[in-house]
């Protein structure tokens, strides 16, 4: 600029006339003619230009960052990009001419999901499109918070640890106090994740969700066109799209391309709204991640080694991005508003604590009742602090049933052998008998009732028991042993892809395992065998057959004892691990069944103990 103004240094004190975007009376931005000397003109440039060049610098390093996480996106690490699109407007291929000036519209919003394939042996990224659809068409911070919730819900079935999520930085929507509110909230939802935003320095028309969104109304209207669908509103479009331009991902191989739909009805919005202020300087920052002081901001993002998984040591890019900053949006600690978080059709989603008690209480009566009750509730949990809450509310109802556990014989139980158990059943345990157990993911629950109280009734009971354990006491499990829990976490069925060095892995991985406990079917670990012993006052003999991998073995054949303060029978229980499977041999083999072990009679339990 100092070269240009040498050059008209001449002309400095002409009239020139020139256009400006400028902001006017109506808070928007227009196309204003300007008038004043050329000097004045030189002026404004030179104040556009500066704020150019850091718009162009800034727009370019979080794109360039963008790009090197795809390139080098660590294992169980997501890259969620999220947009709104431009709503939908349901025309007809024949409609009446009243029609033409009252179209109903449809919210459109894709998400774009992209990790590594799940199969170990393939390490391609998974783009993976999840567009929702609504008739709420108001583009709010609410319905984000509604969307992402659900987004983080998909990926912790998944079993992600870590997301990063992209947008741009509309305040209305994605970049102001009530969003980063709700982010502070979402973490509270979602403690198995690691969350932090990211905010392009450009804004439209820059990432995969404009081309989703623009391909999934293209080919609703192609169809409306060509008289091969009638859409009229939201749910009209989700079944069309569901039909038809959903891609699902195999049962068995991969598939590195996956697009699903979502519909949801409007999103609640909260009555009474809270004090928030405003962060200062909210323009200048691009990374955010919510922390349990509030919530961390720096200038831009960065994906080096030490910010990517948060190790020791100093930002590659420190000078440039600069330091986090600690602010907060809220005075006093983050409650969540649990009856926003949800549409209509989800309101199981937002059970509070004091419907929790409502429906226990009424069934409080009857034991049967209660514990169905109570695991229909657990296993409907979306989030960990949903399920928490349950079990909090839970809790003050278990001491009003108790368990007695008996000594149980194959006689008193009227047992039926288990034939293919009882070849696997090691040398030495010749008093014990496998019992024949019914089939539920392991049968775990199912094997221990029956040991300790002669019939599998009380399988519902165990399970919830077990997962309330857990829940509440969840520092025990996870430093009473770190190694051991790592090796558990290793083969628990939310493990996979599990690495024994990721120790900031371990609690969600332990989180995902407690919740799933509580679902009819699941398989049950190691964790749920501590849980048992400690719900059950019972020391649990797990007993391994000399088959498969010796690392299987030295784990599950082992003696778990309750805590000191849990333990009130004095004799064990066996359980044998065993398989219903005939494809295996000596060396590979792998158990997928238990069942409990019972003397004959209770003179024989009285020999074995001995």
């Amino acid at each position: 600029m100092d070269v240009l103004r040498k050059e008209v240094s001449d002309h400095l004190e002409k009239i020139c006339e020139w256009k400006r975007w400028e902001k006017t009376d109506i808070s928007r931005k227009d196309l204003v003619t300007k008038s004043g000397t050329l000097n004045e003109l030189l002026d404004h440039l030179t104040s556009d230009l500066s704020l150019m060049a850091k718009h162009l610098k800034v727009a370019h390093w979080q794109r360039t960052q963008y790009q090197k996480l795809k390139e080098s996106l660590p294992p169980n690490h997501c890259i969620l990009t999220i947009d709104f699109a431009e709503n939908y407007l349901c025309k007809y291929q024949q409609e009446v001419q009243s029609a033409h000036w009252s179209y109903r519209q449809v919210t459109v919003h894709p998400c774009v999901f992209f990790y590594r394939c799940p199969k170990q042996s393939c390490h391609h990224i998974v783009t993976d499109y999840k567009v929702f659809l609504t008739d709420d068409l108001k583009h709010d911070a609410h319905v984000v918070k509604f969307i992402l919730h659900k987004c983080l819900t998909y990926l912790a079935s998944k079993k992600i640890v870590a997301v990063q999520i992209f947008s741009d930085g509309c305040s209305s929507q994605y970049k102001s106090k009530l969003p980063f509110l709700h982010l502070q909230e979402l973490q509270i939802m979602h403690p198995s994740l690691k969350i932090c935003r990211h905010y392009f320095g450009s804004n439209h028309g820059k990432s995969l969700c404009d081309s989703s969104g623009g391909t999934v109304k293209n080919c609703a209207s192609a169809a409306v066109k060509n008289g091969q669908a009638i859409i009229q509103s939201s749910k009209d479009m989700f079944e069309f799209c569901n039909d038809y331009l959903s891609i699902s991902p195999p049962i068995n191989g991969c598939q590195h391309l996956v697009r699903s739909f979502v519909h949801f009805d409007a999103v609640k919005r909260p009555t009474n709204g809270c004090e928030l202020k405003a962060l200062k300087g909210t323009r200048d920052f691009h990374c955010i991640r919510p922390t349990g002081a509030g919530l961390d901001v720096r200038a831009l993002s960065c994906f080096c080694s030490v910010c990517l998984v948060n190790e020791e040591g100093v930002c590659e890019n420190e000078e440039f991005v600069l330091g986090w900053s600690l602010m907060n949006v809220k005075e006093g600690p983050v409650e969540l508003d649990v009856d926003a978080d949800d549409a209509s059709e989800c309101s199981q989603d937002s059970l509070e604590g004091e419907d929790v008690l409502i429906n226990l209480q009424s069934l409080s009566k009857c034991r049967v009742d209660f514990f169905v009750k109570l695991q229909e509730m657990l296993s409907a949990c979306s989030t960990y602090a949903h399920f928490k809450s349950v079990c909090l509310s839970a809790k003050p109802f278990l001491s009003s049933f108790d368990l007695y556990v008996e000594s149980q014989s194959f006689i008193s139980a009227s047992a039926v052998a288990d034939k293919i158990a009882c070849s696997l059943r090691p040398a030495g345990l010749e008093l014990l008998y496998p019992v024949l157990t019914e089939a539920d993911g392991n049968c775990m629950p199912r094997a221990l009732s029956i040991a300790c109280f002669g019939t599998d009734s009380f399988h519902i009971e165990l399970r919830c028991r077990a997962a309330i354990e857990l829940c509440l006491n969840r520092s025990y499990y996870l430093e009473k042993e770190i190694t051991r829990s790592m090796q558990i976490a290793l083969l628990s069925p939310c493990g996979s892809g599990f690495d024994l060095n990721d120790f900031e892995s371990l609690p969600g991985i332990f989180d995902a395992d407690t919740m799933y406990s509580s679902h009819l079917g699941h398989a049950l670990g190691l964790w749920q065998v501590e849980a048992f012993a400690n719900v059950l006052g019972v020391k649990i003999v797990s007993i391994y057959p000399t088959k498969g991998p010796s690392v299987m073995r030295k784990l599950l054949d082992c003696h778990v004892m309750p805590r000191k303060d849990r333990r009130i029978y004095p004799h064990d229980v066996p359980i044998l691990w065993t398989s219903n499977r005939s494809d295996m041999n000596e060396t590979y083999w792998v158990a997928n069944h238990i069942v409990p072990l019972l003397p004959f009679s209770l003179i024989d339990f009285v020999e074995f103990q001995s």
